[in-house]
């Protein structure tokens, strides 16, 4: 991964008038020289929208992004910020700082105004000029709205052309997550258009802008190297040196005396420099009312499994993964009950198809499944868009569909099912799978299988509102299950 780059993509694209604004002294000395910075990339949505989206992105990656919980020192960074943010024109954003614990030297952002820097990224800079380049070069790929005009090519394949609030943006997300595109982006383009932008900033806000390629320039060891026409010809013109000549391009329009005014001093930003790298907790203060015991899982358990995807030819080996790899390991590792009592299964949308298909099907393995919404497509709609994951899955054969499909693993093990496996089925009225969700419903009604099924007023394909209506039923019906099982 490149520094600088953007860890979670497709994330953050172009000012759309050159920083139009009042202007101080030294505002007018650094902006005059360099181009204007337009954008006619079509982009549905408004400011108040991207923030929206970028909520929805970040609920994917905040628990991986390693946020620290350290306001103390996360006040000085978000002072920084302040300083860049001062020089932009209104945007209708929300710019939020945060650090980050993840052990690489990196920073990345995400639509709508959140930037995340690793402490280790931090100890790299041998300045706050340094730091506050990486600031400004985050905050040139959100004013540019990258992420929304990736979003809106990306929206466009699955048949949307607009978006409302945050609840549809989410919906349309998970659309997109299912229909199993795959999208290029020109990072190269993307991160020399956040360097014109951050290296501007960084001279309006009157910090030395020269110190963003210094320190690009020794974090990836490029060793001062920008090519020559005769590497360029041949085509051995790294994408490294090629960003470095293209900062030194810019700052050579920048006129004498630009910035330099606004450091505070070394000794203060080192003083925090160190805190922040030596720091190694969250931050938070732990509270378990009648705690007895308490001791580090090793190795460390997994929150989540997502992102498995079946296939008819063993391609992708999510069936495997799970049952002959994931739940022989957590049983040899951990603490468990190793039976089906001691075992529940949920999924939400193609996870809700996953989820009840293995449930039906390793009957000896699960005491209860719950399904959000499930991707119940029939095999007869497998071509119907905008989902042709089902096609790949499936080599968009419908008989081979059929056969894999939960209905007929329930038709197939309907004795073993019946009373010993709880069920549960979770659909908003207003969901595009709904009838999907209502014929497994039907079934088995049908089969005589003791189940629950229930439909949520208003509620199309998300699954914050139906947590919100659930709240802990799918828990409790685990928890019954385990109850149920002697547990």
């Amino acid at each position: 991964m490149n520094p600088l780059s953007r860890r979670f993509a497709p994330m953050l694209v172009v000012f759309l008038c050159h920083f139009c604004f009042s202007q101080s002294a030294n505002e007018a000395a650094c902006s005059a020289s360099l181009p204007a910075l337009n954008h006619n990339l079509p982009n549905m949505f408004s400011p108040e929208q991207e923030v929206q989206l970028g909520e929805v992105l970040t609920k994917i990656v905040k628990s991986h992004a390693g946020e620290m919980d350290q306001p103390a020192l996360t006040a000085y960074l978000q002072k920084l910020a302040d300083r860049l943010v001062q020089h932009l024109p209104p945007t209708g954003l929300q710019f939020r700082f945060y650090l980050s614990s993840l052990p690489v030297a990196n920073a990345f952002s995400i639509a709508g105004g959140r930037v995340y820097v690793t402490k280790k990224l931090i100890g790299y800079a041998h300045s706050e000029d340094e730091l506050v380049g990486v600031l400004a070069h985050e905050l040139g790929h959100i004013v540019t709205h990258q992420t929304a005009i990736d979003y809106t090519r990306f929206f466009k394949t699955i048949g949307v052309t607009e978006v409302k609030d945050g609840d549809d943006i989410e919906a349309k997300f998970h659309r997109l997550l299912e229909s199993g595109k795959r999208f290029e982006v020109r990072e190269e383009d993307r991160q020399m258009e956040a360097d014109r932008v951050g290296l501007e900033l960084t001279a309006l806000a009157g910090y030395k802008p020269e110190a963003l390629a210094d320190f690009y320039d020794r974090i990836t060891n490029n060793q001062g190297k920008t090519g020559t026409w005769f590497t360029d010809l041949f085509g051995v013109t790294t994408k490294s040196s090629k960003r470095l000549r293209e900062m030194e391009k810019t700052l050579r329009q920048f006129p004498a005396g630009c910035a330099q005014t606004a450091s505070q001093s070394a000794q203060e930003f080192h003083a925090w420099q160190s805190k922040v790298v030596v720091n190694s907790g969250t931050g938070r203060t732990e509270s378990v009312p009648g705690l007895l015991a308490k001791k580090a899982l090793d190795p460390p358990l997994q929150d989540e499994v997502h992102t498995l995807r079946f296939s008819y030819d063993g391609k992708y080996l999510a069936e495997t993964t799970v049952i002959k790899e994931l739940i022989p390991y957590i049983d040899k590792n951990y603490r468990t009950i190793a039976s089906s009592g001691g075992r529940s299964l949920q999924g939400m949308s193609m996870g809700g198809f996953g989820a009840t298909r293995l449930a039906f099907k390793y009957t000896d393995l699960f005491s209860s499944v719950v399904a959000f919404a499930g991707g119940y497509r029939r095999p007869e709609e497998m071509d119907v868009p905008p989902h042709p994951s089902y096609a790949e899955m499936f080599n968009n054969d419908k008989e081979i569909f059929r056969a894999n499909h939960p209905e007929t693993w329930a038709r197939s093990n309907v004795a073993v099912i019946r009373g010993k496996l709880a069920i549960q089925i979770y659909v908003g009225n207003q969901d595009p799978g709904l009838a999907g969700n209502r014929h497994l419903h039907a079934l088995l009604d049908e089969l005589e299988i003791p189940h629950g099924y229930q439909e949520f007023e208003g509620i199309a394909h998300n699954l914050k509102l139906l947590a919100e209506k659930v709240t802990t039923g799918n828990f409790e019906i685990a928890a019954r299950s385990f109850s149920k099982a002697g547990r």
